[in-house]
C-alpha cells in the first residue's frame, strides 16, 4: 500500500522534540481576553470590530481579500484599556470572502467574513 512507500514516510533533520506543544494555545487564550467579535457576519456595507483591552496596546487592523491580497489597512496605533468598537466601510466592494486581521501587542488574530449585498 502506498503507506509502506518510502517516500510516504516522514522525514526529519536534527533533533526530534520531546513533545509536540500546540503554537495556537496561546493566541487562543489571548483571544478570549480581548473578547473579539465582528458582526454582523455576513454583512451588506458594512462591518465592526469589537474587543476589550486590558492595558493601553498597540492595534493593527488589516483587511484582506479571499486570495490573502491587502486591500484596507483599517489602523495602526496605540489604544487606551477598555472596550473598543471600530466600524469598516466595505460599501465599494465585491462580494466574496475577506479576512479581518486584529494584531494587538503582535498577538495575531484573524476573522473570515463573507460579504453579500
Amino acid at each position: 500500500s502506498h503507506e509502506d512507500h518510502e517516500m510516504m514516510r516522514p522525514y526529519y533533520v536534527g533533533q526530534m522534540p520531546q513533545y509536540v506543544t500546540n503554537a495556537a494555545t496561546p493566541t487562543i487564550i489571548y483571544e478570549k481576553q480581548v473578547q473579539l467579535v465582528v458582526i454582523p457576519n455576513p454583512f451588506k456595507e458594512s462591518f465592526s470590530i469589537r474587543f476589550n483591552l486590558d492595558h493601553s496596546s498597540d492595534v493593527i487592523v488589516n483587511m484582506y481579500d479571499g486570495k490573502g491580497s491587502l486591500i484596507k489597512k483599517v489602523q495602526h496605533k496605540t489604544m487606551n484599556k477598555g472596550q473598543h468598537t471600530l466600524t469598516i466601510d466595505g460599501s465599494g466592494l465585491a462580494n466574496g470572502i475577506y479576512f479581518c486581521e486584529v494584531i494587538i501587542n503582535q498577538q495575531r488574530m484573524l476573522r473570515k467574513m463573507v460579504l453579500q449585498k
